[in-house]
C-alpha cells in the first residue's frame, strides 16, 4: 500500500493546521486499511509520519524503515522547501529537485516532466506552500520525533545519505542502540533513488528477520 500525503498525489488538497493534523489523517488512512504485522517504510517528511504512526500504532507495526526522515532535528533547508512547492515551470522545478541528489543526471528531463505534471495545478502548489510554511516556519522543522524514536520496540533501520543538502544526515546520531543505521557516502536527500539496489537490500534483510 502506497499512501500519499494530504497535497501530495492524489490527497486531497487543503490547508493543513500542523504536524498533528497530518499525523491524524495518516493514521486514520492506515486504520481504514486494518492491517497487521505491517512493513512502514517513510521517505523525509513521511519518515517523519511513519515513526509518528509506529508510535502511535506499536502493536500494528512489524518493522520500520526511515529514509532520511524529519523530526530528528531543527535544521532543514528552507529555501528548498519554499522553492520546490512554489516552482511553477519545469525549469525552476529542475534547479529545486536537483538539490535532493549528489548526482544531478538522476534528474533528467523524463523525471522532470513526470514531477511537473503530478503538481501543475495552482491550488496544488499553493497548499503546498502553505503546508511548508505551517511545518517548517523560519527554515526549522517544528516537530521533535526524538523520543518517539526511543519508544520504539519495532526492529528499525534508518538509511540516509551523508551528502544530504535537505535535513542533516547527523540528526540520526540521535537513533537509540538497537536502531539500525546505514549511512551512505556520495547519497544525498533521495537513497531510495540514488541507492536503490542497497537500499532494497537493506529492507529485504529486515523483513525477513522477522
Amino acid at each position: 500500500y502506497r499512501v500519499d500525503l494530504p497535497n501530495h498525489g492524489a490527497s486531497p488538497k487543503r490547508q493543513v493546521s500542523g504536524f498533528a493534523d497530518l499525523v491524524r489523517e495518516v493514521r486514520d488512512a492506515f486504520d481504514a486499511l486494518d492491517l497487521d504485522g505491517a512493513h512502514v517504510i517513510g521517505h523525509s517528511l513521511g519518515g517523519a509520519l511513519a515513526l509518528a504512526l509506529a508510535d502511535t500504532r506499536p502493536r500494528k507495526v512489524a518493522s520500520l524503515t526511515l529514509l532520511a526522515p524529519g523530526g530528528l532535528g531543527p535544521k532543514v533547508n528552507g529555501d528548498f522547501i519554499s522553492g520546490i512547492a512554489r516552482a511553477s515551470r519545469p525549469e525552476s522545478l529542475a534547479a529545486w529537485l536537483k538539490v535532493m541528489v549528489r548526482d544531478q543526471t538522476l534528474v533528467d528531463l523524463p523525471f522532470v516532466n513526470a514531477a511537473f505534471a503530478a503538481r501543475a495545478s495552482a491550488d496544488l502548489r499553493a497548499a503546498q506552500s502553505h503546508m511548508g510554511e505551517t511545518l517548517f516556519a523560519d527554515g526549522t522543522q517544528s516537530f521533535d520525533l526524538v523520543a518517539a524514536l526511543h519508544r520504539l520496540d519495532c526492529p528499525t533501520r534508518i538509511i540516509w545519505g551523508r551528502k544530504d543538502r535537505v535535513l542533516d544526515w547527523r540528526d540520526a546520531l540521535q537513533a537509540p542502540g538497537h536502531v539500525g543505521l546505514h549511512l551512505l557516502p556520495d547519497v544525498g536527500h533521495v537513497p531510495h533513488l540514488e541507492a536503490p539496489d542497497l537500499s532494497l537490500g537493506i529492507i529485504s534483510a529486515l523483513i525477513k528477520s522477522i
